[in-house]
């Protein structure tokens, strides 16, 4: 759980003088802020609730026992939501308009600080919690201070963007590069359970977790995939390598699904961040059968490949996570190493560029035609699969796309916006979906006038804890 002390080592940072509605130093920064008169003196929270006691509501109740002291005189907090029932008596006619309208989204919300208490009514429950999240900064800036009290003010909120999302991760091109990973590819079920804390504060609403190299989890049938694996390490009293065995946490002990589930209840989806058959696993480049290069990439259609796929993605969804963000790989090539490939993904632009033989083609220097051919065909197995198993599973999969070759080859190689849009829309056909697109932030502006900002998303930073939810862009504006 995430502690007081811990927060304040966070950064986090709030100047609750009154007046000037920017001497707030929230972040996310409200949209609308306006000082009242007064202080409310902190306690012991009392709280007021319509309807059944959710889980939501009682997160948003334990957030806040946590933050207020436990002396002190009683605050009154009245919790609730459009979605999960409030009194109505507790907002003015113009909050509740403002809730009710069809330009606020479901995480807007209205937070009220007066003398007399605390008011927080969100449109959905994700709105209410995120509300509670605007006054604890508050009340860890009065400790900072020594105060006992925090400013009395009036806020109507909601989020600049839909997808706030982190890149943490639980393996890091494991095998390909340092076998452990790096820091919280260690982490225990506690440390990600105060992340989930950690982003719940700072209304993040979305994790996109690095599973690159040996997988973090039990697959049976491909245990010589998963990190569970002989290797060394250096002795430093010896100053000798020795052998070890190295287990990730998750497969010494199943905890993720208990983490997915944590961070869920807090509002924030949990996605699987993969490539489109790139870096799924390691021990496969040891099989030249399967091994097809480029960017660790499989053979497609060689024996056995289109199991392997069908059995992580499975393994992934039952573990509980909501989604993928898929990566292409990062490479200019295109397998041709067996007859169906050349069919597939070559065949179809032999007029286009004048080949005829596979031993015309270079796997490492594939035309753009074909490169689309290959990275959309792979899209549409691997969201086969998906849909396979959602409806297994009876759950739902949210898709994010990462394709920086393919798209920056698209805007290097096109003579005009005209030919670019048709090589887009080629895309968006072949796969049979409009998917969104995270892009690199360096042609954000670009990918936002060609696809639209709806589709557009940011992670600011793959394999660390970087996002976009601090900058004040309005993509996936609500």
């Amino acid at each position: 759980m995430l502690t007081g002390s811990q927060i304040l080592a966070s950064g986090q940072s709030s100047e609750t003088a009154p007046g000037n509605p920017r001497s707030f130093k929230l972040l996310p920064y409200p949209q609308e802020l306006v000082p009242l008169a007064g202080v409310l003196r902190l306690g012991n929270p009392v709280f007021s609730t319509t309807g059944p006691l959710t889980r939501t509501k009682e997160i948003a109740m334990d957030c806040l026992r946590r933050f207020l002291p436990h002396q002190g005189e009683r605050v009154a907090v009245r919790l609730g939501s459009l979605e999960e029932g409030y009194d109505v008596s507790w907002l003015g006619d113009e909050e509740a308009e403002f809730l009710v309208s069809e330009k606020s989204g479901a995480e807007a919300s209205v937070l009220r600080i007066t003398p007399h208490g605390i008011v927080a009514v969100g449109k959905g429950k994700w709105g209410m919690l995120g509300a509670v999240q605007t006054v604890n900064p508050m009340i860890l800036e009065s400790r900072r201070q020594g105060r006992s009290s925090i400013p009395c003010l009036r806020i109507k909120d909601w989020p600049d963007m839909r997808w706030r999302c982190l890149a943490p991760t639980l393996t890091w091109y494991s095998g390909w590069n340092r076998l452990e990973g790096y820091d919280l590819c260690n982490w225990s079920e506690g440390e990600w359970k105060w992340l989930a804390d950690w982003s719940m504060l700072h209304k993040c609403n979305g994790w996109a977790v690095c599973l690159y190299g040996y997988w973090p989890f039990r697959l049976p049938g491909y245990e010589q995939e998963t990190l569970d694996v002989d290797s060394y390490r250096f002795n430093p009293q010896t100053k000798q390598k020795e052998r070890w065995h190295f287990t990730h946490r998750n497969i010494a002990r199943e905890f993720y699904p208990e983490v997915i589930r944590y961070a869920n209840e807090r509002g924030i989806r949990v996605y699987a961040y993969i490539g489109k058959n790139s870096f799924n696993g390691c021990n496969f480049r040891n099989d030249p059968k399967v091994y097809a290069g480029g960017a660790a990439e499989m053979l497609p259609f060689a024996p056995g490949v289109a199991e392997y796929w069908d059995a992580f993605i499975g393994r992934i969804l039952e573990l509980g996570f909501n989604g993928f963000v898929f990566e292409d790989p990062e490479a200019n090539h295109v397998p041709n190493q067996n007859e169906q490939c050349y069919q597939t993904f070559w065949k179809p632009w032999e007029a286009a560029y004048g080949f005829s033989s596979v031993q015309q083609t270079d796997q490492n220097n594939p035309p753009l035609g074909v490169q689309v051919e290959y990275y959309t065909w792979l899209f549409r197995e691997f969201d086969r699969k998906i849909q396979k198993h959602c409806q297994r599973l009876q759950c739902q999969s949210e898709i994010y796309l990462i394709s920086h070759v393919l798209l920056a080859r698209i805007v290097a190689e096109a003579k005009s916006s005209q030919e670019r849009q048709r090589w887009f829309n080629l895309m968006d056909e072949k796969q049979g979906k409009a998917v969104p697109f995270v892009i690199t932030e360096s042609n954000e502006p670009l990918y936002v006038e060609l696809f639209g900002k709806e589709r557009i998303a940011s992670l600011g930073g793959r394999g660390s804890s970087g996002s976009g939810p601090a900058r004040d862009r309005r993509l996936y504006s609500t």
